[in-house]
């Protein structure tokens, strides 16, 4: 590989960093994108969880009072099968890989913040279609159109924050990303309760209300500046660039100025370059390493078992003898947010590296745990405790950094190709295991979660040899990281 190949992404930020504060106008955009974005594709995750028998039970035509203790299916007129169930489940993953893999392109062309609008268009659709479901085909119909949203949002938020936010403070930043989606699974999950709407006479309230937040970030984002990034690079216009990061920096004019003249380096380096597509990405000589690290961080999250716990946390309650499983459930829900809180505070302190490292070598040493309190009697007290380690493990890194750094690592000519790929990965995987996993439950009894030991040690070696730090690091800061691996090779 020649330098000149390797030079125009490698101009490394010279700015002071003098200023870190947060603005009112960056936590605008922070709770504008995610509450819109984030917190739906959150919410429609858990939604359909906690009343998914009453919903059943609804749309087969049942006496409703043949099953009123929301726990019992009973055989109606349109009996939903397993099949369809599954169906309504895993069309929302599907939607969602399309949504990530047509953001990019998308984003690219009309920015970050147009994206964000027109992507409500899904969302309003897909609440209207579940709040009005007669029957199964309409609701499955709304699943996989609210996905498409989830999965635009999922590639495009991240991305957003990114860009408008400091150095200093992007980690934290970032992190509300992955807060807001584990508070919108924790609000779906409370909704879903029977004393609530999980009855089989609200549940299309619970199902419908999504419009709201769609309808709060049509209205807000009208108030919120473009990315300065993609105004700059895109658009070739340094004077909105700089107006919009003067609203986003509260009029500070020299930490304006120096993001400005980063951004000049930036693309006098990279005068020559153009748009990248996926397929340029794989044929860069480094680009393409940074493309299998930003899919296997979404591996992190997605192999990392955590979706095992999450769907089957009732049932393993059930054998430790609670009683109340469905509470235990909400307050795993309620763990995963509160420890979503801590690492917002931690992630720019102590880094992405790090925190993964932790996050991905604790998950392995609490699903071996698991596993003995699963095989040896008499552990139920350690089986739930190793429950909750596990969700502790996984709020502290994989669930939310994995979102964070693939909006790090790419140059703004490959930025909406390689994030749109890597998010793309995310939903397929989540759609394998949430098809594969049981009948692997089923096959392997009470050694269900051992499988999950081995992928989180080797995501641990991951991390720790091929995973660059990116706290605060300009992009071209992080890409020597792979630049002088493809020197050595």
């Amino acid at each position: 590989m020649s330098a000149r190949e390797v030079e125009p992404l490698l101009v490394v930020n010279q700015s002071s960093q003098g200023h870190s504060n947060w603005t009112s106008c960056l936590m605008l955009v922070a709770f504008v994108a995610v509450f819109g974005g984030s917190f739906q594709f959150g919410y429609t995750t858990g939604v359909i969880n906690q009343p998914a028998i009453p919903i059943r039970n609804a749309l087969s035509g049942c006496n409703s009072t043949a099953a009123s203790d929301a726990s019992t299916l009973c055989a109606g007129s349109h009996t939903v099968s397993k099949f369809d169930w599954s169906l309504v489940v895993s069309l929302f993953a599907i939607g969602g890989l399309l949504g990530g893999l047509s953001a990019g392109p998308l984003t690219a062309r009309i920015g970050r913040r147009s994206a964000l609008l027109l992507n409500n268009v899904w969302f309003v659709l897909g609440s209207l279609l579940m709040g009005f479901a007669s029957n199964v085909d309409m609701l499955i119909a709304g699943r996989f159109v609210v996905g498409i949203g989830g999965g635009a949002a999922t590639v495009v938020v991240p991305m957003y924050l990114a860009e408008v936010s400091p150095v200093e403070v992007r980690g934290a930043v970032g992190v509300l990303n992955q807060l807001a989606i584990t508070s919108g699974i924790l609000i779906s999950q409370i909704l879903g309760l029977e004393e609530l709407l999980g009855t089989e006479q609200r549940w299309r309230f619970l199902l419908g209300m999504q419009i709201v937040p769609a309808v709060i970030q049509l209205v807000l984002l009208w108030f919120c500046p473009q990315s300065p990034r993609w105004l700059f690079f895109n658009r070739k216009d340094k004077e909105r660039a700089a107006a919009s990061l003067l609203r986003l920096r509260n009029g500070q004019e020299d930490m304006v100025d120096g993001e400005i003249r980063d951004l000049e380096a930036e693309m006098e380096a990279a005068a020559d370059s153009k748009t990248l597509t996926i397929l340029d990405i794989v044929r860069h000589p480094v680009l393409w390493k940074v493309l299998l690290v930003g899919i296997g961080l979404q591996g992190c999250q997605q192999l990392s078992g955590i979706n095992a716990i999450f769907y089957f946390s009732t049932s393993v309650f059930q054998n430790a003898g609670i009683s109340n499983t469905r509470l235990a459930t909400t307050m795993v829900g309620v763990l995963n947010v509160c420890l979503t809180v801590v690492t917002v505070y931690m992630v720019d302190r102590f880094g992405r590296k790090r925190l993964l490292q932790i996050g991905m070598g604790g998950m392995a040493s609490s699903f071996g745990i698991l596993t003995v309190s699963l095989v040896v009697s008499g552990l139920d007290k350690l089986t739930v405790a190793m429950v909750m380690f596990t969700v502790v493990f996984f709020a502290v890194a994989p669930g939310p950094i994995p979102f964070l750094m693939v909006a790090e690592m790419f140059p703004p000519a490959a930025t909406a190709a390689a994030v749109s790929a890597s998010i793309g990965c995310n939903w397929l995987l989540n759609f394998v295991i949430g098809f594969t996993f049981e009948s692997m439950a089923d096959a392997l009894g009470k050694y269900a979660f051992l499988p999950f030991v081995g992928s989180c040690f080797l995501f641990f070696l991951f991390c720790c040899f091929l995973v660059p730090e990116t706290k605060q690091k300009s992009v071209p800061e992080v890409l020597q990281f792979f630049s002088r691996r493809t020197v050595e090779l």
